[in-house]
């Protein structure tokens, strides 16, 4: 299986997109909260987590 995985911001907060195929080779994603918020330099701590 082949997961990858995105950083992406919505409404004010970080997200992380993990994009993947089931077994039925559908494409599916699952998003899932950080909980770090946009505001400041917060993308490195994103990152890291």
């Amino acid at each position: 299986m082949n997961i990858t995985a995105n950083l992406f911001i919505q409404h004010g907060l970080y997200y992380v997109i993990l994009s993947y195929r089931d077994s039925n080779n559908k494409r599916k994603q699952k998003w899932i909260p950080t909980g770090i918020t946009e505001k400041g330099n917060n993308k490195r701590l994103a990152n890291q987590n």
